[in-house]
């Protein structure tokens, strides 16, 4: 099996809205601009604050739903509720907590962005509707993500985090964009199929991570289905062979405070995931030192849409799997 990467110039937009590190949190998504400039730019919102206690509360589920969405410029993006307002939300498993997109009126929490910290607020959802099932009480981050707006070119209600996504097992198809949700237990996808592959993953707070083989060398990298570009530290290209990576232009990386970094693009030409050959793998390098926590796990990257849209898959946060159903 061959994957191939698209390698021409690309602009993107990250957003990096937190997953608990200790006391943390940290995210990453990744949305694709259409960009002419001189070198690709990726914008990275990335924010560590303070862990948020979880209170909610789930109604009773249905066995199935089928959630259609819109794949906007490599961001996944669907129809939500919240306190009886509908409106677009981004689906985003690195999201720690479910964000609301407004300037925070009284900012509560200091949050490391990319480069430099910034203010969020919080609060808590009252009601959230999402695909007939109702989640009540959940903690919210409060945080202006207008220029992803600007960027989809549409309004923005927030963005759907790991807070209300936990207790299900989510079924992703991004050809014929829609995702399948299914209670985290017994459930009709695998009573009615059985996946081609079954990939563990440690949970680091919300984080799905997994063991990448590149080149000779093993590695450990999260998994984020709202990020459209892979992301690799440094550190991991100092330790490859030359033989296994290729150079590619310089994209443009941009955090929440605006500022632009110029960072190498790479091609992997081979990663390896537990039965899967992945050839021709493009990254984003960056020094990433907020990836490492305190409880042993040291991430080396992350794996987003570009990776994860070549295969029909389905992540259980309470099995601690990634299902690969079709290559």
């Amino acid at each position: 099996m061959k994957w191939t990467t698209n390698t021409t110039k690309t602009t993107y937009s990250i957003t990096n809205l937190g997953r608990s590190l200790a006391a943390g949190l940290f995210l990453v998504a990744l949305v694709l601009l259409n960009g002419s400039s001189t070198y690709a730019q990726s914008s990275i919102a990335y924010l560590r604050t303070a862990a948020v206690a979880e209170s909610y509360h789930v109604l009773p589920k249905k066995s199935e739903h089928l959630i259609p969405f819109e794949l906007v410029r490599g961001m996944i993006v669907m129809q939500a509720s919240i306190e009886q307002q509908p409106g677009h939300f981004i689906l985003d498993t690195g999201a720690p907590l479910m964000v609301i997109n407004d300037e925070p009126k009284v900012p509560s929490r200091l949050a490391a962005s990319f480069k430099q910290e910034i203010q969020v607020g919080e609060t808590i959802i009252q009601d959230f509707d999402w695909a007939g099932v109702e989640e009540r009480k959940l903690d919210a981050l409060v945080l202006d993500i207008s220029h992803l707006e600007n960027a989809f070119q549409r309004p923005l209600k927030g963005m759907i985090g790991f807070n209300a996504l936990k207790d299900y097992e989510l079924f992703f198809n991004y050809e014929d964009q829609f995702v399948l949700r299914y209670p985290a237990g017994k459930n009709d996808l695998h009573r009615n199929s059985k996946p081609l592959h079954s990939i563990p993953f440690q949970l680091l707070d919300h984080l799905p991570v997994i063991t990448v083989k590149i080149g000779k060398k093993k590695f450990r990298f999260g998994l984020d289905t709202g990020a459209c570009a892979n992301l690799v530290d440094r550190g991991v290209l100092e330790a490859l062979e030359a033989d296994e990576i290729t150079a590619l232009p310089d994209e443009e990386v941009q955090g929440l405070d605006q500022t632009v970094n110029r960072v190498k693009a790479v091609e992997a030409r081979l990663v390896q995931v537990k039965g899967l050959d992945v050839q021709e793998l493009k990254f984003l390098a960056t020094d990433m030192p907020e990836l490492h926590s305190d409880e042993g796990i040291v991430l080396n990257g992350l794996l987003g849409y570009s990776f994860l849209s070549r295969m029909k898959f389905s992540i259980n946060y309470q099995k601690q799997r990634i299902y690969v159903w079709e290559e």
